[in-house]
């Protein structure tokens, strides 16, 4: 009688299983998603448009919204931004987006940064990457905002 009992209950999980992934299967989503549910992100403080060029090698170099040149790094100096931006290449390339479009970086306040790619409309939340690769991209926005505040006092 336990065998059976058992049997039974394996049964209804299989069932269960079968269904839940034919649901998902069918509608595209999870059985708890909510349409209206959208996790809400902190509103953007600040933000900068930067140009970034890497090579395969690890060099990089980050310019501001005009083109002024903020920062130049030479192989295994920047590692991460080069990173950053081969993998901005590789969605861009999936899309058939521009490769040498600019980027934003935004603040969020306190240490949440993200970087923006317009090309594509992705959005990557700096702080899974850890706070060494998070201060690299805080730098770059502290950078251009030095050069910008520069070039308005040599404005006539």
């Amino acid at each position: 009688m336990t065998d059976l009992k058992m049997m039974r209950g394996v049964a209804a999980l299989v069932a269960a299983a079968l269904i839940f992934t034919a649901a998902h299967v069918l509608t595209g989503r999870s059985p708890g998603y909510s349409p209206g549910l959208d996790i809400a992100r902190p509103a953007i403080e600040g933000e900068r448009t930067l140009g970034i060029a890497s090579s395969p090698g690890g060099a990089a170099l980050v310019v501001d919204a005009d083109g002024a040149e903020i920062a130049r790094f030479g192989e295994g100096e920047a590692n991460f931004i080069s990173m950053m931006h081969r993998a901005l290449l590789f969605e861009r390339d999936k899309v058939g987006a521009e490769r040498d479009a600019p980027v934003r970086v935004r603040w969020r306040g306190g240490a949440r940064w993200s970087i923006y790619d317009p090309a594509t409309g992705d959005e990557y939340d700096l702080a899974s990457y850890g706070p060494q690769n998070v201060d690299a991209f805080a730098a770059l926005y502290e950078m251009s905002s030095v050069a910008e505040t520069e070039r308005a006092a040599r404005q006539p």
